[in-house]
């Protein structure tokens, strides 16, 4: 094992990286501590990406999460940067993202996470803009928010700080943010009010309400167009002509998933396989 001096040594060419790298700066206006503890004692990651605008975020946060055993890769909002490249399946272990809302790099990044699916359980999001409201961060035009979604809120409160647990049951079909807290911090001090592994568990959000979700199935005959017809062929026990035998399969996995997440599908038809489904 290496002595505390050898230890800082290792340090030194990491953090003249953090400094040749970062070029202006925006200020922060929150406590480092919001960030190590959401790494540290949340979600208890070990690999740490931060996306920032601020040379204050990079040197305060990274020497932060480094004296904690985090391993920490930093990117630059405003240079050029391949998300794909940053966010691979190769992470080794649950990887903590950490955004600054307030650079105006941040809504481009957004976009494309939404975009390419890493809202999932592969990344712990941290969003924090102190005074931005969340609906901004994540409106509607966002093509995935879903329900497997590991996002954390936070925002400044009269006495500290509160971390918020979103997702939706669909941001692609509209469906509205779901904001719960998770954890309130106070003079240093982090209170959790919701375990946050429960939070984003499939129990917590398995209750879709009844959301009335698009579907689709083939159906090879004439005149098939309401969801009742639909609906009455394919669950017929029977073989039926143009029906074939995968999509009645499909039918009673379907219904199996609607009844223990609450769900309908309003289902159209297609002739045909090949282009149309």
């Amino acid at each position: 094992m290496p002595d505390q001096n050898e230890h800082c040594k290792m340090k030194i060419p990491i953090c003249m990286f953090v400094f040749v790298l970062v070029a202006g700066e925006k200020n922060l206006d929150m406590d480092v501590s919001v960030l190590t503890n959401f790494v540290v004692n949340l979600v208890k990651t070990k690999h740490t990406i931060v996306f920032s605008c601020s040379l204050k975020d990079f040197r305060e946060t990274t020497f932060a999460l480094m004296e904690r055993n985090q391993f920490v890769s930093v990117v630059h909002l405003n240079d050029t940067y391949s998300l794909p490249s940053i966010l691979t399946i190769d992470s080794h272990a649950r990887t903590s993202i950490l955004v600054n809302a307030r650079c105006s790099g941040s809504s481009e990044l957004l976009f494309e996470a939404s975009e390419n699916r890493y809202f999932n359980k592969s990344y712990q999001w941290c969003i924090w803009g102190v005074d931005l409201d969340v609906q901004s961060l994540f409106p509607l035009k966002l093509n995935y928010v879903g329900p497997n979604a590991q996002i954390t809120y936070v925002n400044e409160t009269n006495d500290g700080y509160a971390y918020w647990d979103v997702h939706s049951k669909g941001r692609h079909l509209k469906s509205q943010l779901e904001i719960h807290l998770i954890a309130t911090l106070i003079n240093g001090t982090i209170n959790i009010i919701s375990d946050i592994t429960h939070l984003q568990s499939i129990d917590f959000r398995g209750q879709f309400n009844g959301l009335t979700l698009r579907g689709a199935s083939v159906i090879d005959k004439e005149n098939i167009i309401s969801n009742e017809q639909i609906e009455s062929i394919l669950s017929r026990p029977t073989k039926d002509s143009g029906v074939a035998a995968f999509i009645k399969y499909h039918y009673e996995l379907l219904g199996l998933l609607r009844e223990r997440f609450n769900f309908t599908v309003n289902f159209r038809n297609s002739r045909g396989w090949a282009g149309r489904l």
